[in-house]
């Protein structure tokens, strides 16, 4: 590994990442699967959500623990029970409710970026290890065609474009299997 060059290292480095983004959107989306257990609409207050008791819907969501008030789903469910409450119209409060979702979809979508330009990279990065080692190997190789006086020399520099091809193969390889 060590021996490989700068290239495994960056193609490490880069995975390394990409497991913490993943460890730590993991861990949100732990956090939020508990307001799922929860009834945030539940039918004992009414079966039907009017402008008459949309207020005890928000006070019922308002006595529910705090840790809950910064979930996506309880935010969505609170805001349009109070566009509810100031329009007292439920077209536009399902409107409201589709614009709301495309926000949440888009700022999902977008957290997203990093990993997808670490993906991106890692694969590049094994290429660009592959055209370095066969980049030097081809050097080695000429330098000692050039300075060659007997078979000898010339056995030692197929040593050194082997090397090199293990350097190419090897960095590419490792960039291959981490980026699936």
């Amino acid at each position: 590994f060590g021996a490989r060059g700068w290239v495994p290292y960056a193609v490490s480095y880069l995975a390394a990442w990409c497991g913490v983004l993943l460890a730590a959107k993991y861990r949100r989306l732990r956090g939020r699967t508990d307001v799922l257990g929860l009834d945030l609409l539940p039918r004992q207050l009414s079966d039907e959500i009017t402008p008459e008791n949309e207020g005890t819907f928000i006070d019922y969501l308002s006595r529910l623990p705090a840790r809950f008030e910064g979930d996506l789903l309880f935010q969505r469910v609170r805001g349009s029970l109070e566009y509810f409450q100031s329009r007292a119209n439920a077209v536009e409060a399902v409107d409201q409710l589709r614009s709301q979702a495309e926000r949440d979809e888009d700022a999902v979508e977008s957290s997203y970026t990093m990993l997808r330009v670490f993906i991106w990279a890692i694969p590049i990065l094994g290429f660009i290890g592959t055209v370095l080692g066969i980049g030097s190997s081809v050097a080695g190789f000429s330098e000692s065609v050039s300075a060659a006086a007997n078979i000898d020399v010339m056995k030692d520099s197929i040593g050194l474009v082997t090397s090199g091809l293990g350097v190419a193969f090897d960095t590419t390889l490792l960039a291959l299997v981490i980026s699936i």
